[in-house]
C-alpha cells in the first residue's frame, strides 16, 4: 500500500480551493434577475432618468423596473436594467461627489458593455448562503441598501445583509388569448 504524503494532501488540498474561489464569480445564468435585498426583503429599482439615484421597492414581480441582467465587460459586469422607460441603462457608482450624493448608486442612459470604471462591477457569490455582493469593480465598496432608505456603495463587511442581495429569476408566465 502507497503511503499518501503531506505534500499529496496539500496539492489536492490547494486544488479544491482553487475551483470554489474560480466558480464564486460565476453567475447562474444569463437569464433576468431581480436582486432582493437580504436584510430588507426589498427589490431593487431602476430610477426616472439618467444620473437618478435607484431606489427600493416592494413591487410585484412583473413590474419591470426590478429587471436587471448582468453584461459581462471584460473582467467584470455590468449590472442593466430591464425597464423600457426611465433609466434603461446600467448602474453607476459614483465617488464621494456623485449626482445623487456622495456614494448613491444612480441609473444611467449607458449601454452595455461598457468598460468605464464607474459603470463595472465584480461579482462575489457567497455558496454558504447562496447570496451575492456587488462591488464597485475593485473599490472594496459594495452595493448596500442603508437604513435611510438609499442605495449607496460603501465599505461594509460580508456579514452585513445589507450588503447582500439574493438573485430572483424573473420567469415570464405565458399569457393565452381565448378563442373566440
Amino acid at each position: 500500500m502507497k503511503k499518501i504524503t503531506f505534500k499529496s494532501l496539500l496539492f489536492f488540498g490547494f486544488m479544491l480551493c482553487s475551483l470554489c474561489i474560480t466558480a464564486q464569480g460565476v453567475l447562474p445564468s444569463s437569464d433576468t434577475f431581480r436582486l432582493k435585498n437580504v436584510a430588507t426583503g426589498q427589490f431593487l429599482t431602476t430610477a426616472g432618468g439618467s444620473a437618478q439615484p435607484v431606489t427600493m421597492t416592494n413591487l410585484a414581480e412583473e413590474d419591470i423596473s426590478t429587471h436587471w441582467t448582468f453584461v459581462v465587460s471584460g473582467a467584470y459586469y455590468n449590472i442593466d436594467s430591464e425597464s423600457e422607460t426611465g433609466g434603461t441603462g446600467i448602474l453607476r457608482a459614483p465617488g464621494a461627489g456623485g449626482p445623487g450624493g456622495p456614494y448613491v448608486v444612480v441609473s444611467t442612459f449607458a449601454t452595455s458593455p461598457n468598460s468605464e470604471t464607474d459603470k463595472t462591477w465584480t461579482i462575489q457569490y457567497n455558496a454558504t448562503n447562496d447570496t451575492y455582493r456587488f462591488e464597485s469593480r475593485t473599490a472594496g465598496r459594495y452595493m448596500y441598501h442603508d437604513a435611510n432608505g438609499t442605495v449607496t456603495h460603501v465599505v461594509v463587511p460580508e456579514t452585513d445583509d445589507r450588503s447582500n442581495w439574493e438573485l430572483i429569476p424573473f420567469v415570464e408566465i405565458p399569457v393565452e388569448i381565448a378563442p373566440d
